[in-house]
């Protein structure tokens, strides 16, 4: 049992280091580490393509299963070419839409700060967090990438 603990406890360790790592290179990176990224789905697309492709190449005489992968096979290799051709603006156009969820959820946390000083209960943690929710996603909306790429890294690290 003991050596259970030690190494979960070691795994979780490399984890972390793992994760400050990736973020900081977030950070440093961004227009390299959003390449990797985009690289990454495509790459999974592609592998999932070709792989319900062979499978419908090895069962063309069932027809229900072989008609699936063959149809999931090519969306997925189109799918994968048009996130190649297309990552920025669909990148640019996600992180506008999270961040117009951010400021959203910024502006209800502001609103249960003032509503908390009405009953005379602590609301300063309430309003600052939704100030910062507010300015945050203000950031995703206009400068949509670089900051996308940032906050990634700053969770990242937060989170290592």
């Amino acid at each position: 049992m003991k050596t259970f603990y030690q190494k979960l406890q070691r795994n979780t360790l490399l984890r972390g280091l793992l994760t400050l790592i990736i973020g900081i290179y977030a950070l440093w990176n961004q227009k390299q580490f959003s390449q990797v990224i985009i690289y990454l789905v495509v790459g999974i697309f592609l592998i999932f393509g070709v792989f319900h492709l062979v499978n419908w190449a090895k069962d063309r005489n069932r027809m229900a299963s072989a008609s699936f992968d063959l149809f999931l096979g090519v969306a997925c290799l189109f799918v994968a070419v048009v996130i190649f051709l297309l990552a920025k603006p669909i990148v640019t156009i996600l992180t506008v839409f999270l961040g117009i969820g951010v400021v959203i959820a910024g502006c209800l946390r502001i609103g249960q700060g003032l509503q908390l000083k009405k009953e005379n209960q602590s609301y300063i943690a309430w309003l600052f967090v939704g100030i910062l929710f507010v300015i945050a996603g203000l950031l995703l909306m206009f400068r949509a990438v670089s900051s996308l790429v940032s906050l990634f890294g700053v969770i990242m690290i937060v989170m290592a």
